[in-house]
């Protein structure tokens, strides 16, 4: 199995994870550009990311693989500016893999949520001026939460599944993320849901921020959800 992941430099590098091997391998790179929040659209393969320029805009990603072998030189991408979302940064950004809607976290815990129609219609520029003329973007950008307890996780899921002994254990819709030694998981349809979760029962407690959040394998009843710590100690850990 492999994940693609990008992480914001002076350029942004897509790479493929072996997960049987633990060995990253580029595959795409793009200059001059810095990107955080970046997820893959389950329903199309599409990478979609917010820039760090002000004001920060969606964009999608374009990467020709079409003949790419892993061992190759890693291709040249392009940025596909779609417009700008209002808020001083954005700083984790995932879909759920159900409906194909694009959650991102704004900075103070803000949860807001494109729908998946809307993604797949918005037209792509090379301009980011254009873009942000055209501003087709935050008219149909909702707020599906806000609360400072989300603030700290540095990336997140989107999990649909039943929790037993958890708000009654009725199947619903979660952001997902671990930060420190807690699981957090808040409801997507009921903001009032929200509960941190301590890990137990192995030997070294994490510690600081998950930078990685991975949903693999999962259905709505078990799926299986990791999350990548940066501290170069605690590794991966699967939390479901």
């Amino acid at each position: 199995s492999r994940s693609i992941l990008g992480s914001p430099d002076n350029k942004v590098t897509f790479s493929v994870l072996d997960l049987t091997t633990g060995n990253y391998e580029s595959i795409c790179e793009i200059p001059n550009v810095e990107l955080n929040a970046c997820g893959i659209n389950p329903s199309t393969d599409e990478i979609y990311c917010m820039t760090r320029d002000t004001p920060r805009q969606l964009v999608r990603i374009k990467c020709d693989l079409d003949s790419f072998t892993l061992g190759d030189t890693a291709v040249t991408g392009q940025v596909c500016y779609l417009g700008p979302l209002d808020g001083p940064d954005f700083n984790a950004g995932n879909f759920d893999p159900n409906t194909g809607d694009y959650y991102v976290k704004e900075s103070g815990g803000i949860i807001r949520k494109i729908d998946f129609i809307s993604l797949v219609t918005f037209t792509g520029y090379e301009s980011a001026a254009v873009a942000e003329a055209v501003d087709q973007v935050k008219p149909v950008t909702t707020t599906v939460v806000s609360d400072t307890d989300l603030n700290p996780l540095a990336d997140f899921n989107i999990a649909k599944f039943s929790a037993p002994g958890i708000f009654g254990g009725a199947e619903d819709t979660y952001l997902v993320g671990c930060n420190g030694n807690k699981v957090i998981l808040q409801s997507l349809t009921t903001p009032a849901n929200f509960i941190r979760i301590t890990m137990t029962d192995f030997g070294a407690v994490p510690a600081g921020q998950s930078g990685a959040t991975w949903l693999f394998a999962g259905d709505t009843t078990n799926p299986d959800i990791y999350c990548a710590y940066n501290n170069g100690a605690n590794g991966v850990i699967q939390v479901n």
